[in-house]
């Protein structure tokens, strides 16, 4: 808020007092800026004893207003996401990835997304993304589907990434720019063998198992 040439900008020195403070308010928006400046400027001193005071060299100072925190920000909210594979293969698991701008939002910014292969393959475990996203002004958010494939293989958990390039217009920075996608497997029971029903022989039929009969005879 601008401090006027005028009497309701007086900094007043009371009789020993070597300091007074000048307050200017710096308004806040949502738009980002380059670095701005602008001086404090002290004037002839008005006083019964005016004759007395004088404004030294050090008349005036410059001001610089830094406006980081209205930066244009590209990211991933988080750095992991986890997905279960789909349970047959007829079936696809979609998972739903979100990358959001924050800061100024009044430009334009365009990024690509695209994803790349840890130990789970493209068109094997999931299917590849490759697209522009483009930040009109007022957009704040994408979300991105892919398709995570069956496999039948016993495995241990597969990953890849998704990644986010440099904005192409340079209106935006990059955060968390890299996130993992880690596919967890159906849950498999470990083979189990049990043993068949015992059948009970007689020693009389014991040469002959076939042709046993489903009684043994008492005393064998």
């Amino acid at each position: 808020a601008e401090r006027p040439n005028t009497d309701a900008s007086i900094v007043r020195f009371e009789p020993g007092q070597t300091e007074a403070r000048c307050a200017v308010v710096i308004e806040d928006d949502a738009i980002h800026e380059e670095p701005e400046q602008f001086r404090l400027v002290l004037g002839s001193p008005i006083s019964d004893i005016a004759g007395e005071a004088r404004v030294g060299d050090k008349s005036e100072t410059l001001i610089k207003i830094n406006d980081d925190a209205d930066r244009s920000i590209i990211e991933f909210p988080t750095t992991t996401f986890e997905v279960t594979e789909p349970a047959t293969e007829d079936n696809v698991t979609i998972i739903r990835i979100p990358v959001i701008r924050k800061g100024d939002t009044t430009k334009t910014s365009s990024v690509r997304f695209f994803t790349k292969d840890g130990n789970a393959r493209s068109s094997e475990d999931y299917n590849p993304v490759s697209k522009e996203l483009l930040f009109e002004p007022g957009v704040d958010e994408h979300v991105v589907e892919i398709e995570i494939l069956y496999d039948d293989e016993k495995e241990i958990r597969e990953s890849f990434t998704v990644r986010i390039d440099p904005d192409v217009n340079m209106e935006a920075q990059l955060g968390n720019h890299k996130a993992i996608i880690y596919i967890n497997q159906q849950r498999i029971l470990a083979d189990v063998t049990f043993p068949s029903v015992p059948s009970v022989i007689s020693l009389l039929d014991y040469d002959d198992m076939a042709g046993a009969t489903g009684q043994p005879s008492p005393g064998y």
